[in-house]
């Protein structure tokens, strides 16, 4: 019976391994919501490899599923189907020219409200990682769906607020600095892990994917804030 028990027991390596590869399916099921199709058998391992190591981990964790092959994306615009690639790239063209058309939105209705002489406006160039998250965030704000979880967390109160509130504020003290130029890059660097928190974020459901979500969020949180960890005051502020 003692036998028994012990070879039931998983090891950390395990754990941890069976947690990666269900967030990997997650995200290649919240992909295929939006178009992407996937030669799965190119992506998910054939079957449970019998030695398990952080380095086997860390290779699904940082997978990039569109670039794998068979990946493909149905664009609804031409009705073509491309490379998981290409379809990656249209995704955050799409975002960032929404993300655009917000801003201008936003823009043009408060200077309804405060008019601004013509000659008085400044450029300002786009970003287009920066574009990308703020549009994914306000996605995930406006989502009308109660069957998340950010959206029952916190009793009504979209918890994706509390990250878009952190994002802004890390983006202000960049542009206070003058450097928007180096916060892109920081976004670029980090877009792959910032991409897969959101997925998880704004697609988990269930009240057993808690602990992901949980995990997803404060990962999130810390990236947008610029690699720190936010402290209880950065969560609480809504300035």
């Amino acid at each position: 019976m003692l036998v028994d028990m012990m070879k039931k027991k998983k090891t950390l390596n395990q754990l941890e391994y069976a947690k990666a590869l269900k967030n990997l399916k997650r995200r290649i099921k919240a992909a295929e919501k939006r178009g992407f199709r996937f030669d799965k058998s190119e992506i998910l391992p054939s079957e449970k490899p019998k030695r398990i190591t952080k380095k086997r981990i860390e290779s699904i964790k940082k997978l990039n599923i569109y670039y794998q092959k068979g990946t493909t994306y149905l664009n609804d615009d031409t009705g073509k189907v491309v490379s998981g690639k290409v379809g990656q790239a249209i995704e955050r063209k799409a975002r960032a020219k929404k993300a655009a058309q917000t801003r201008k939105a936003r823009k043009e209705q408060k200077q309804q409200k405060f008019p601004i002489p013509v000659d008085t406006k400044e450029y300002t160039p786009t970003y287009s990682a920066i574009a990308s998250v703020e549009n994914k965030l306000d996605e995930i704000i406006n989502a009308e769906n109660w069957k998340y979880l950010h959206k029952r967390i916190t009793g009504g109160e979209n918890s994706a607020i509390k990250l878009k509130e952190i994002f802004q504020r890390t983006k202000q003290s960049y542009a206070n600095a003058n450097a928007l130029n180096d916060f892109e890059k920081y976004l670029e660097k980090n877009a792959e892990a910032i991409n897969n928190a959101l997925d998880v974020v704004m697609y988990a459901s269930k009240q057993e994917e808690l602990r992901d979500y949980n995990g997803s969020y404060s990962k999130l949180a810390m990236i947008l804030n610029g690699g720190e960890i936010p402290t209880q005051q950065d969560m609480m502020r809504s300035d």
